[in-house]
């Protein structure tokens, strides 16, 4: 996992990416009409953006996962099965 995350910040265009997204107030979320699923890791420093996302998507459903911004490798069996049942619904 380390040299994955050394190789995104050092070798690819990620950080550089990251940087130029637009504001997330730009971003056109409002027209998301569709049942979504928005996951965050509870010390993730990206969770604060899970509040807006909520406020912004209409049908968002929230989980909040323990750990960091690295919930989808440490759970992914968990999320695997948390997104069987969402889309069950």
């Amino acid at each position: 996992q380390n040299a994955t995350f050394e190789f995104l910040v050092n070798e690819s265009t990620l950080v550089r990416d990251i940087y130029n997204l637009p504001p997330f107030e730009n971003w056109e979320t409002q027209k998301v009409h569709h049942p979504t699923f928005v996951l965050y890791g509870e010390n993730s420093i990206c969770r604060p953006m899970a509040e807006k996302l909520l406020n912004r998507i209409k049908h968002s459903e929230l989980k909040i996962y323990e750990g960091d911004h690295g919930i989808l490798t440490k759970y992914s069996a968990d999320i695997a099965n948390d997104l069987k049942i969402f889309f069950s619904n």
